[in-house]
């Protein structure tokens, strides 16, 4: 069952579109307005979307840190205290959260730290109650240089046109936000649903490109064979942390009678225990190992078909 609104006829004193992500009826107005829902888990879900979430969970080759090791961080044993936004941010950051800027050799791997985000990618279905433009505590996607130049330019025109923030970050796939003690994690699921559509939206429209391509050789021209083009996995994912859980969420899109983003729980982990520990920062190395890999080559070959 979904948390949509099943109101569509609130009074103008309860409807105002200057409502944040911090009140109780955001979700219903902004953002079920604009067809981005969260999802309880019991909904259905596309195949990729389910492949996906399995894939974040598999072992890694390299050994992760020992139980012992985790008993001994007594910084995260203390994470449970009241400890500001920043403090857990720092926490965090220092052992889950990667700095792609100190990777040797660099791989492409990019990170920006509450930049906002493009307007141009909000998804906006006509209402009056838009979606509040994004500014992730953090979000992770590509340098431009991981793409050619043609590939860049047939993906959007160039880096200006293609970015998903000023930092020139293209085709993010991964949300972090942050909250410190007594901050609203609602407001943070809510800032958390408006983000990943948006992140959702760069390889949709990547994707309705490719429609185009395999309609227009479905008529017999001489573009690329269907076998070639293959559409690109847009799911997304999304970190929702504070002093006590993270919780690890994943969005997709789903094209009905008309556009509709669905965002759901995939596993939470409780900071104090170390198994969780474990668990967690294992499944963060696997998104990003999945973003560098599978994710960034579907893109690339997408956008190879489009230049031919």
């Amino acid at each position: 069952m979904l948390l949509q609104s099943s109101n569509n006829n609130l009074g103008s004193s309860r409807s105002s579109p200057k409502r944040g992500l911090k009140d109780p009826f955001y979700c219903d107005t902004h953002l079920a307005r604009n067809n981005i829902y969260w999802s309880r888990r019991n909904k259905e879900r596309p195949e990729q979307v389910v492949a996906l979430q399995n894939y974040i969970f598999h072992q890694r080759a390299s050994p992760g840190p020992w139980t012992e090791r985790v008993w001994e961080d007594w910084e995260l044993r203390d994470l449970g205290q009241e400890w500001s936004k920043s403090k857990v941010k720092s926490v965090l950051e220092n052992r889950f959260f990667p700095d792609p800027t100190l990777e040797t050799p660099p791989r492409g791997l990019k990170r920006t730290d509450k930049t906002r985000m493009s307007e141009h990618a909000v998804p906006h279905s006509g209402s009056r109650f838009k979606v509040k433009t994004p500014r992730p505590n953090m979000l992770y996607g590509y340098e431009p240089e991981v793409f050619t130049r043609t590939q860049v330019e047939v993906g959007g025109g160039g880096v200006e046109i293609l970015a998903a923030n000023a930092d020139r970050m293209l085709f993010p796939f991964l949300v972090v936000e942050l909250r410190g003690d007594g901050e609203s994690m609602m407001a943070a699921r809510n800032a958390c649903l408006g983000t990943t559509a948006s992140c959702v939206n760069f390889v949709e429209r990547l994707n309705a490109r490719l429609e185009v391509v395999e309609s227009t050789t479905a008529g017999g021209t001489t573009l690329p064979s269907q076998s070639d083009i293959q559409q690109v996995n847009s799911a997304v994912f999304s970190i929702i942390a504070n002093s006590t859980i993270a919780l690890v969420n994943i969005t997709w899109k789903e094209n009905q009678t008309e556009d509709n983003y669905f965002m759901t729980l995939v596993k939470g982990f409780v900071h104090g225990d170390p198994d969780g520990y474990i668990e967690f920062r294992k499944c963060i190395l696997n998104i990003l190992d999945w973003g560098m890999t599978e994710r960034l080559n579907e893109i690339r070959e997408a956008l190879d078909v489009l230049a031919r």
